[in-house]
């Protein structure tokens, strides 16, 4: 990208791995849970994600298991972590805690999960649903956290590292510290974070969550060119 090169140097990160793009979240920033992306959904073969791992080994030192969608539906999803950790390629997992109970949490505590972001919009019922929709019930979102620090600590294992996060938008503006004031004497969370809103290029969504500059104190180019197709790939469940 730097180079202004259109050939590759090299072998690409593949920083994603969409094992489903099935999802019960209606996310407002996310193009999926609004109904904008009508491709087909499905599941990725556990043959084909075991295909990818064997591809990367080497190259790829770790990848994130979706794109538009919820793993924890995958059926498969531990399975499919195992492996990758067993040969070196790091699973850092996105979900929400909604669709994470507790024996799911032991299952990922066992397969040697590197990395878990909790994605928890919210300080409340409300506020948790005005974001990712009715599924993202609030109150079962922090049993299943604290179950899985449970789970860790009774394990002893130094993994997964557990990612507390929030994205700032519109419809939880101004509770950022009260979120951190609610987990930061939680005993077993690695990191707190209130990520910034990615608005996907999309005036509607702009509108809706609140721009992103809004959140920030940083400037925001309205044009820019993107460098991942020079640096990283995504590969979707069909392959």
């Amino acid at each position: 990208y730097h180079h202004r090169m259109v050939h590759s140097l090299g072998s690409p990160l593949v920083a994603q791995i969409e094992v489903t793009n099935h999802c019960p979240f209606t996310c407002i920033m996310c193009p999926k849970g609004r109904g904008e992306i009508t491709r087909p959904v499905g599941y990725m073969s556990v043959k084909l994600f075991k295909h990818l791992i064997d591809e990367m080994r080497g190259f790829s030192e770790s990848t994130t298991p979706a794109m538009y969608g919820e793993p924890l539906v995958h059926p498969d999803i531990v399975e499919m972590i195992a492996y990758a950790e067993q040969r070196g390629v790091a699973i850092q997992l996105n979900t929400n805690p909604s669709v994470m109970p507790p024996a799911m949490s032991k299952r990922l505590v066992e397969a040697r999960l590197s990395t878990i972001i909790l994605a928890l919009d919210g300080v409340d019922e409300a506020t948790s649903q005005a974001v990712r929709g009715k599924a993202a019930v609030y109150s079962r979102s922090v049993e299943n956290i604290h179950a899985l620090l449970a789970c860790k600590a009774r394990s002893q294992h130094q993994k997964p590292y557990i990612w507390l996060r929030m994205i700032g938008i519109k419809q939880n503006e101004g509770l950022h510290e009260e979120f951190r004031r609610q987990w930061e004497s939680v005993k077993g969370i690695d990191c707190i974070d209130a990520k910034g809103f990615n608005t996907f290029n999309s005036a509607k969504i702009d509108e809706d969550c609140g721009k992103e500059d809004q959140h920030s104190h940083l400037p925001v180019l309205k044009e820019t060119t993107c460098v991942l197709p020079w640096r990283s790939v995504a590969v979707m469940w069909d392959g």
